[in-house]
């Protein structure tokens, strides 16, 4: 009877158990009473399964995320335990307590308690490239616990990038000691640089980490741009006099020693200059390593610049620079103390917490006043080249290769006057000049078939502005939008009382679909004021959008966006925004 009501006769398998728990695991927040469920109806069908069912449940947790943790995390079968030591395994997941009992996991693989051996294991499996946030987090505790084992048996360890990358792709190394700011720097710098910023310094700076040279060695700041305030450089007693204690320092490496000696030389040579702005760039071997950003302090040629601020508010920016050089916490921290503090006060600390030579025994110097930074003079602007080879402070810049950008250099300019023609043109005659013959002709324009409207025209509708007329368009309340007159941004909205409100930038691109070039320069006003100078491109459907500065940094900071030197190009990430 039940044969005929359509009863099986035997169990259909576990497929349609993996599939909803497949479903949950795609959840955003998905019901833990029902992942719980289907745990334990896979627990009852897996005592008596056929060997072909086994190997497929076992199969599907071992190569997709379908456990469930104690943390709200999924994770394969080799990547979650039953236990676990929050001391001994940091970052392990564990199995939920309510269905920690189930005999399904032990079938399946999942270990006990985690060991060395299984976070190497684990390690091991992981894929070159980019990591989720779960496999990071989880992959930065087992390194800064198996340090040495890991880079070892791994060949692999995480760049600044959050990337597995292996060892010999690394050509540098970012630590506690000297720790420099990094966020800025542009994605090849990071993919290159290995991250062993959460290991002590006795480990990163001994085995198979102390051959990696450090990127502070490498990295060359630059003026982007200075503007000095009113007076000439002037010196600071607590300057000259630290550097004249630290002439003094003994330490217990003499090579150190001397280093140290003779950077405390340039201090005693330093001069203070009060800046207005200051802002920076960081080169690699003359090459453009990050994009330009605002600093409080900067050390260069002799000359301590610091930006017009109270001392308050620069005690922290000038040690902080100062000790970059140094690189010793000790002597960082005894700059904090000993700012802008009486001659007495320096020598009185400095006395009683390093060990100093006698007064007398100090070696007088070669050569005073010499910098110790690599920072390059002063170099008077340039504009960019047509083969876009110089950028705007005059350094070289890295070549796009042709197969990555179809267009020519001037392509911004050529649509921009393609736009302008657009917009002017009608289907009237209009005379034009014969510069050969000096002679006026006139030439009728026969147009196939109407011709689109340049990017400008169509956002300045969409936006409820009317065309009064050729590159002028206003609104009801009398705001306008009009070409600017020169600048880098070719188009300006104004209030109705005359005062510019935004600038625009226009390229009917579509940021999705390919990359987009842009000069360095607009990527820098971009950023200073990222509210009022904008781009107007086009999205998918190519309708003209709006993108701000604040926009663009956003998506950056989100991993959506990439920027790539030379001038700049922004790539849109899909996987990263999907």
């Amino acid at each position: 009877l039940l044969e005929l009501l359509g009863v099986g006769a035997s169990p259909t398998g576990p497929d349609k158990l993996i599939v909803r728990i497949q479903a949950l695991s795609n959840a955003e927040n998905p019901p833990i009473h029902e992942v719980e469920k289907w745990y334990r109806r896979l627990d009852e069908l897996i005592n008596d399964c056929s060997t072909n069912d086994f190997a497929a449940i076992k199969s599907a947790f071992k190569d997709e995320r379908l456990i469930l943790t104690d943390n709200g995390a999924w994770e394969t079968s080799a990547g979650v335990f039953l236990h676990a030591n929050e001391e001994d395994a940091p970052g392990a997941e564990t199995v939920r307590g309510a269905v920690r009992d189930l005999t399904l996991w032990r079938k399946i693989g999942v270990e006990d308690h985690p060991t060395p051996e299984l976070a190497i294991k684990w390690l091991q499996s992981l894929p070159f490239g980019p990591l989720s946030d779960e496999d990071f987090r989880r992959a930065r505790a087992l390194l800064q616990r198996h340090a040495r084992r890991v880079w070892d048996e791994c060949q692999h360890w995480l760049s600044l990038s959050r990337r597995w990358t292996p060892v010999d792709e690394f050509d540098y190394a970012l630590t506690l000691q000297p720790l420099i700011a990094w966020k800025h720097l542009h994605p090849w710098v990071k993919d290159r640089t290995a991250n062993l910023q959460d290991l002590p310094l006795e480990v990163s700076q001994s085995g198979p980490f102390a051959p990696i040279p450090l990127l502070a060695d490498h990295i060359e700041e630059r003026f982007h741009r200075k503007e000095t305030g009113a007076g000439e450089p002037e010196t600071r007693d607590w300057l000259t006099q630290l550097g004249l204690e630290l002439q003094r320092i003994k330490l217990r490496d003499d090579e150190e020693t001397e280093r140290i000696r003779a950077l405390a030389r340039a201090l005693t040579e330093a001069r203070w200059q009060t800046t207005r702005e200051l802002e920076i760039i960081s080169y690699i071997d003359g090459k453009p390593a990050g994009t330009p950003r605002r600093v409080d302090a900067m050390w260069s040629d002799g000359i301590l610049h610091a930006e017009d601020k109270p001392l308050g508010k620069l005690a922290r920016a000038v040690a902080l620079e100062l000790g970059r050089s140094f690189r010793n916490p000790d002597i960082t921290d005894a700059i904090k103390l000993c700012f802008d503090r009486p001659r007495e006060f320096v020598t009185e600390y400095m006395e009683g917490n390093f060990t100093l030579i006698p007064r007398e025994e100090i070696e007088e110097p070669t050569e005073a006043g010499a910098s110790p930074t690599d920072g390059a003079e002063d170099e008077p602007e340039s504009t960019v080249a047509e083969d876009g080879t110089e950028s705007s402070d005059g350094s070289k810049v890295e070549d796009v290769d042709d197969d990555t950008f179809d267009d020519d250099a001037n392509d911004d300019e050529d649509e921009l006057e393609a736009e302008a023609g657009a917009e002017a043109g009608d289907e009237h005659d209009e005379p034009e000049t014969d510069e050969e013959s000096e002679e006026l002709v006139m030439k009728r324009r026969l147009k196939e078939k109407p011709q689109k409207p340049g990017i400008m025209e169509r956002f300045a509708l969409s936006q409820g502005f009317h065309k009064d007329r050729a590159n002028r368009f206003y609104d009801d309340r009398g705001n306008w939008i009009a070409r600017a007159n020169g600048g880098l941004f070719p188009w300006e909205l104004r209030s109705a009382g005359g005062e510019i409100e935004r600038h625009y930038w226009p390229k009917d691109h579509c940021l999705e679909r390919e990359p987009l070039q842009l000069e360095a320069e607009i990527w820098s006003i971009i950023e200073k004021s990222p509210e009022s100078y904008v781009l107007v491109l086009a999205n998918l459907e190519g309708a003209p959008v709006e993108v701000t500065g604040g926009q663009l940094r956003e998506m950056r900071e989100n991993g959506e966006l990439t920027l790539h030197p030379s001038t700049y190009r922004l790539v849109f990430e899909h996987d990263q925004s999907s």
